[in-house]
């Protein structure tokens, strides 16, 4: 990937590289990190399987919708990508709706090698956090990012044991940059 002319002077990024952080955050290689931020333009619920606590989740494709970015070009002014969407769970009284929350923004850091990209993603229910990939608590599964193969762990505060999710979010749009690349798959013409 070619590099960006702005003034934060780190040359991938519309903002600076700062330290480390170790919450909240997706960890990957540079081209990674990267890919997330300016190729990606629209993503999508693949799957959500698991349960957390007694809420159970077997929930397929879900659009998540665009950034708010309309043009490429915008991107280059740190633009956030902020998306919800209402799943479906069941419990013992039948099914509910949960509200599903994605959130990344152009805070980015590095540890080592890895670059890191700040992400927050919650599964509400009735106003309280059931988890999220930005809480203490124990590690109850994951939210994997696809075709990246990058994921980010989910906690919960909750005490009720065999708490696991497994999430899946997937690219389902791409930026084309004047045409250089199929918005559909990604790839180059």
């Amino acid at each position: 990937m070619g590099q960006v002319l702005h003034a934060s002077y780190s040359g991938y990024f519309p903002s600076c590289i700062g330290a480390a952080r170790t919450s909240g955050i997706i960890n990957g290689s540079l081209a990674n990190i990267m890919s997330i931020y300016w190729r990606v333009k629209t993503w999508q619920i693949l799957s959500i399987v698991g349960n957390i606590g007694v809420l159970n989740f077997n929930q397929g494709q879900k659009d998540l919708g665009s950034i708010s970015a309309t043009t490429e070009e915008e991107l280059v002014c740190g633009k956030i990508y902020i998306r919800s969407a209402i799943v479906d769970a069941t419990t013992e009284d039948g099914q509910i709706g949960v509200d599903f929350s994605l959130l990344l923004f152009p805070v980015f850091s590095k540890s080592g090698d890895n670059y890191q990209m700040s992400i927050f993603s919650d599964f509400f229910v009735k106003g309280s956090t059931a988890a999220s990939t930005n809480t203490e608590g124990g590690n109850i599964g994951n939210l994997t990012l696809q075709p990246i193969n990058i994921s980010v762990p989910y906690y919960s505060g909750a005490e009720e044991g065999g708490s696991s999710i497994a999430v899946t979010i997937g690219a389902k749009e791409w930026w084309s940059y004047g045409g250089t690349y199929d918005t559909q798959t990604g790839q180059p013409l």
